[in-house]
């Protein structure tokens, strides 16, 4: 599902006077899982060894892999980021910010920021969390917002197309006198690149270690330790906000999505099968009567959901992912309750259908994921809370903003599945989707089985070896 080659991730580093934290910096870099990065480091003038204890903890860590730059005269974060990182930035993929004083704390953190590139994001982000136990306040940004209106959401870790920041001019990182910001770089840097794109993903995890307790940090100097700013900081960022915002790039390269209003598959009479599965399912789940609609009943699919009963039964208390909105998928939330599954529903904000009480129910803008230059709408993904994987997955027709594109589709919502036990259906596909979704997905995931159903909403079943050989014992016993 993606190139054989990795995204060449660049790590810029900066710091002053940070000896004490360099090393562990470092080390949390060269302990990622993913195998192609590299870092510039930029001393910025230290009056102790930060440079020196750099360049022996890069020469033994990720010899080869790094550009150690010493500034004879303080520059400043932004400077560093016009000149030095502008420079080094052309010979990588994504670029991602790292303090010299802070570290990474999660090893698979640079490949997850590495697989949502692979699926068509521009700008990606996580959450943090200080040396002092506070949580940061990170989250995901409202696409149809202009990211200078929302508040601060995309700090530590953040990262980059490193394409993005050749646009970015000169004076963005400077006062309207023409110094150079000294500080809210980290502002300076992120919200130009934030206005070239709504191509961006927020990765719930606190994968960034911020050390609020260093001395030489803004806060710490201005003697204002309970809100990580400073009096210069703020009055720095309302220049950076002052700015104006950069042209979008991603305007001309995807259309807007256009929601489908109608179903996209003509539903037929019921045969005698589905009469009697239907029958049996009245008798053996009589709720449902009282949660789908009357004037709804003919839009179910029986087959389907006597298949996703046996499927509910044979493990107690599965979490269940309900894309989208319709009859069959608030019936498949009645058949989960009984079972003791837990259901979250996930559907698109200007969704006008009825939905019956879950759990979990979130409503979320449509956002755009590319797999292969193909663009996909589905609602905001990163909108889910933090939680267990989910081993049960349906995405019903109207989950789409757009052309249906399962191969997509899966690349999208294939880091919230359980890796090993899951199963994933698509509904509403025609035939000729439907044939062709099973040969992509086949070529792509030679690992997972696949089955097409040809019921009253036809269906691709994506499964888990393992889980299916798991169900099977299960079912067995």
């Amino acid at each position: 599902m993606a190139s054989s080659q990795p995204l060449s991730v660049l790590m810029f580093m900066t710091g002053r006077n940070c000896a004490p934290y360099v090393a562990e910096a470092i080390q949390s870099v060269a302990r990622q899982t993913h195998p192609d990065v590299h870092v510039l480091f930029v001393d910025d003038c230290s009056d102790d060894d930060t440079a020196g204890v750099a360049q022996a903890a890069l020469t033994q860590h990720l010899s080869g892999r790094f550009q150690l730059v010493r500034n004879p005269q303080r520059m400043g974060k932004a400077c560093n980021a016009s000149t030095h990182l502008r420079a080094a930035a052309r010979a990588h993929d994504v670029v991602a910010v790292l303090d010299a004083d802070d570290f990474l704390l999660d090893v698979t953190v640079l490949a997850q920021l590495a697989h949502a590139y692979r699926q068509g994001n521009d700008v990606v982000w996580t959450n943090y969390l200080t040396d002092h136990g506070r949580f940061g306040g990170n989250g995901p940004l409202d696409r149809n917002k202009s990211p200078r209106a929302q508040r601060w959401l995309t700090s530590h870790l953040f990262s980059f197309r490193a394409s993005l920041l050749e646009t970015v001019p000169e004076d963005y990182f400077q006062h309207p006198d023409g110094q150079w910001l000294d500080a809210a770089c980290d502002l300076a840097i992120a919200y130009p690149i934030l206005d070239q794109t709504r191509r961006y993903h927020y990765i719930p995890v606190h994968a960034y270690r911020y050390t609020e307790s260093n001395p030489q940090s803004h806060h710490n100097l201005a003697e204002e330790r309970q809100t990580l700013s400073s009096p210069k900081q703020r009055a720095c960022a309302q220049i950076v906000l002052s700015k104006a915002p950069l042209p979008r790039v991603d305007l001309a390269e995807s259309p807007a999505p256009t929601v489908r209003t109608s179903p996209a598959v003509p539903t037929a009479a019921a045969s005698p099968w589905e009469t009697a599965c239907a029958v049996h399912l009245a008798q053996q789940v009589p709720s449902l009567l009282q949660t789908v609609p009357a004037t709804e009943l003919h839009a179910l699919d029986a087959v389907q959901l006597l298949a996703w009963q046996q499927h509910l039964s044979q493990v107690p208390g599965r979490q269940v992912l309900c894309i989208g909105t319709g009859a069959t998928l608030e019936a498949l939330a009645c058949l989960a309750a009984q079972h003791g599954a837990c259901v979250t529903r996930l559907r698109p904000t200007d969704s006008t259908a009825p939905v019956a009480p879950v759990q979990d129910d979130i409503a979320a803008p449509w956002a755009e994921y590319i797999l292969d230059d193909a663009p996909a709408y589905l609602p905001e993904l990163s909108a889910l809370p933090e939680g267990p994987a989910f081993d049960t997955v349906v995405v019903a027709a109207d989950a789409w903003g757009g052309k249906r594109l399962p191969l997509v589709g899966l690349a999208a919502i294939a880091p919230l599945m359980h890796p090993t036990h899951f199963d994933l259906w698509m509904l509403g596909l025609p035939a000729d989707e439907l044939r062709q979704a099973q040969a992509l997905v086949g070529q792509a995931m030679p690992d997972v089985m696949l089955n097409c159903t040809t019921s009253r909403l036809p269906a691709l079943h994506i499964q888990a070896r393992l889980s299916a050989q798991a169900d099977a014992t299960e079912a067995a016993a």
